[in-house]
C-alpha cells in the first residue's frame, strides 16, 4: 500500500485510488474482450500478450492501492496465461473454463470494492516488501540539488506513474518527464539529461531490462532504478548485472521510494528532514 506524507499529496493519492477504482469496469472489459479472441481463435501471442498486460497492470495498481484482493485475482490470471499459453488451442475446455472463472472472480471483486471505496487496504500489501537495496556504489555521499534531482518515470500504467510522481514532487523532486515505453523513454533521456530513471521492469514490446542495458550503454551518468511487482533475487541479480543501482518493488511506499533515490541526489528542500 502506499503510505506517503500527510499533506496535499495525500488527497491527490486519494484521487488516483479513486480513479483506479473507476477504472475497474474498463480494465474488466478489455479482459474480457481479450479472453473471448482467446476462446474462438487460435492463441496468438499479440492477444495472449496484451491480456497478460491487463492482468499485470491490474496486479501492480491494486496492491500499490492496498486493494490486495484484485491483485491476487490478476495474478491467477497471469499464471493461467503463463501456464497455457504454449498448449492452449481452440476449443481447450479446461484452459476456457478456468480462465472465465477467474474473470468471473475478479469481476465480483471488482464489485465490492466499487460498492464500497472505503475498503480497508490489505494488511498483507502493507507488509509486504517494499525495496531492495542494491549497487554498494550509493554508500557515497548523496549530491544535493536545487530544485532536487531530474527524474524520468518510465512505466505503461498511467495511475502507476501519476502515483510516482505524486510522491517524488511531494519530497522536493522534479519529474523531468514521463514515458509509456522504451522508445519514448530512450528519447526523453536524450532530451531531458535526467538524473535519475524509473524504470518498469515489466512493459508491452519492450523488456524493462533491455530498456535499463540501452539507457547504461547510452547515458552512462544516468542512475536507474528499477521498479518491478517482483522481488525476486533473480530479477534483483539481473538488474545488477544490467547496471541498476536500485530496485523498488511494488507495493511499496513513499520512504521507500525516496530512499533509493536520495542515496544518490537530494533536493536542497530536504535538507534537516
Amino acid at each position: 500500500m502506499i503510505t506517503g506524507q500527510p499533506s496535499a499529496g495525500g488527497s491527490k493519492l486519494d484521487q488516483l485510488r479513486a480513479s483506479f477504482i473507476a477504472s475497474l469496469p474498463e480494465r474488466l472489459a478489455a479482459a474480457q474482450s481479450l479472453a473471448e479472441t482467446l476462446k474462438k481463435t487460435p492463441v496468438q501471442e499479440s492477444t495472449v500478450q496484451a491480456l497478460h498486460t491487463v492482468f499485470h497492470n491490474l496486479k501492480g495498481v491494486a496492491k500499490v492501492f492496498g486493494l490486495g484482493e484484485i491483485g491476487d485475482v490478476a495474478v491467477q490470471g497471469e499464471h493461467l496465461l503463463n501456464t497455457h499459453q504454449q498448449k492452449a488451442t481452440v476449443g481447450d475446455e479446461t484452459f476456457t473454463s478456468e480462465l472465465s472463472a477467474v474473470l468471473k472472480t475478479l469481476e465480483e471483486r471488482s464489485e465490492q470494492v466499487r460498492e464500497n471505496p472505503a475498503h480497508a487496504a490489505d494488511e498483507t500489501a502493507v507488509r509486504a516488501p517494499s525495496a531492495v537495496a542494491m549497487n554498494p556504489v550509493a554508500n557515497a555521499e548523496p549530491i544535493i540539488r536545487a530544485g532536487g534531482p531530474r527524474i524520468v518515470i518510465v512505466d505503461d500504467e498511467s495511475l502507476m506513474r501519476s502515483v510516482l510522481k505524486t510522491l517524488l514532487q511531494d519530497a522536493g523532486h522534479v519529474v523531468a518527464g514521463e514515458a509509456s515505453n522504451g522508445v519514448a523513454a530512450l528519447e526523453l533521456c536524450l532530451q531531458q539529461q535526467p538524473d535519475v530513471v524509473l524504470l518498469d521492469i515489466n512493459m508491452p514490446g519492450a523488456d524493462g531490462l533491455r530498456v535499463l542495458r540501452e539507457i547504461r550503454k547510452e547515458f552512462p551518468a544516468i542512475k536507474v532504478i528499477m521498479v518491478s511487482a517482483h522481488g525476486s533475487m533473480d530479477r534483483v541479480s539481473s538488474a545488477i548485472s544490467a547496471g541498476a543501482v536500485g530496485f523498488v518493488v511494488k507495493p511499496f511506499n513513499a520512504a521507500n521510494v525516496l530512499k533509493q533515490i536520495e542515496r544518490f541526489f537530494k533536493p536542497k528542500a530536504t535538507l534537516g528532514r
